[in-house]
């Protein structure tokens, strides 16, 4: 049965194999009803963009960026597991999950950079941790290169400066 979060139905409950909730109880992760991330959409280079919110505002601020084809739900199980500790954001990057697509077809890493450049102006986060896989990590490597005095931390997943063709 889907939980209902802002009116509306998310994916913290939804059957993709193991639910979140099950898989978080199977490893010891205790979830109160009050643990479920809000969700918020913040206006950003004209587009609204969707996050979720998963509290805890004085602590300090982890930005989770998605790869390709997958939205901020792909955090719910790591945002479950730090969010006593951080205040845990985890954004869907515009043509992504509940985000707008773009009018121009602009899916560069220059925009998601000055979408995620807003984003983190729009939230008041001055120095943050940000966590991104695959394309993501592209999108957060690049932030940290541009913007090194707002960056704590660079966690990278299954990203590289560079791509290897061969063996595709």
């Amino acid at each position: 049965m889907p939980v209902e979060v802002s009116g509306r139905s998310t994916l913290l409950e939804q059957d993709y194999g193991l639910p979140l909730l099950e898989a978080a109880r199977q490893t010891g992760i205790f979830i109160a009803p009050g643990d479920f991330p809000r969700d918020s959409t913040s206006i950003v280079n004209g587009l609204n963009l969707h996050y979720l919110d998963w509290g805890n505002p004085r602590h300090p601020p982890v930005v989770f960026i998605h790869g390709y084809a997958q939205n901020a739900h792909t955090w719910d199980f790591s945002a479950l597991a730090l969010r006593d500790s951080f205040h845990v954001i985890a954004i869907d990057l515009r043509g992504h999950g509940e985000s707008d697509w773009s009018s121009q077809s602009d899916y560069s890493v220059q925009a998601y950079l000055s979408d995620l450049a807003e984003m983190i102006r729009h939230l008041g986060l001055h120095s943050v941790t940000i966590v991104g896989l695959s394309l993501g990590g592209t999108i957060a490597y690049s932030f940290a290169a541009l913007y090194p005095g707002k960056v704590d931390r660079l966690v990278l997943v299954d990203t590289g400066p560079e791509i290897k063709t061969r063996g595709r």
